[in-house]
């Protein structure tokens, strides 16, 4: 894999007013976010948080990709074991970079 050219994670994100928000990876300000289409507000704070868990999304499918997740010894008793391991932790991985998109999770 490729080595990323973009303002290394994690970012985070700030809303101003209803209409703007910031995504930033200290001290570097990432993107603005507008929200306005001929005088409807659209939802920038949920695009916001979406742009600022690029970075997590980005690693999570990097290491599931690659198979680069931590095995614990446990999960190497069995090709079935290690198989269980391996998709279980896939979707840890995806839930975790999935919920910080979602907005559930602080950056």
């Amino acid at each position: 894999m490729s080595e990323s050219k973009h303002t290394p994670g994690p970012w985070g994100h700030q809303h101003g007013s209803q209409y703007d928000s910031q995504v930033f990876a200290a001290p570097y300000l990432v993107a603005r976010v507008y929200s306005v289409d001929n005088g409807h507000i659209l939802p920038n704070r949920a695009n916001a948080t979406l742009i600022a868990a690029a970075p997590e999304m980005l690693e999570a499918l990097r290491k599931i990709a690659t198979g680069s997740l931590s095995c614990p010894d446990s999960a190497m008793t069995s090709k079935a074991a290690l198989s269980d391991w391996m998709w279980t932790a896939s979707q840890q991985c995806a839930r975790a970079a999935l919920a910080k998109a979602d907005g559930k999770m602080t950056p």
